[in-house]
């Protein structure tokens, strides 16, 4: 463990409250969201980024998606809270290429 993932004995506490306290499932994500969001936020912020700049490799791709699936794992976020923070950032990544080039396709050179 490093300290950043919400362990078992953490989450069954997480839930031990959510229902002593009546919290219903709704809340209890919204507070989940607010909570572990940033991060899942942060990762594919970064991968965006990175994917999208001058040093693209599959080698990166692949250490990024290790990255987010472990903030994903660790912190056990939802798919469809996971769909929702990723679609928002794959929107930005479209935008990123279509500024580089308005066809969406690199140059023949490649984006400089």
């Amino acid at each position: 463990e490093s300290g950043e993932e919400l362990t078992d004995d953490m989450f069954d506490e997480v839930q031990e409250v959510q229902s002593m306290l009546g919290i219903g499932d709704a809340e209890a994500q919204v507070q989940f969201r607010k909570s572990f969001g940033p991060a899942l936020s942060k990762e594919l912020q970064i991968a965006v980024f990175e994917v999208t700049g001058d040093d693209y490799t599959p080698a990166l791709v692949e250490n990024l998606k290790k990255k987010i699936d472990a903030v994903i794992e660790n912190y056990r976020l939802p798919a469809d809270m996971v769909k929702e923070f990723a679609a928002s950032n794959y929107n930005k990544a479209v935008e990123i290429i279509n500024q580089k080039s308005p066809s969406g396709f690199p140059p023949p050179g490649g984006w400089e």
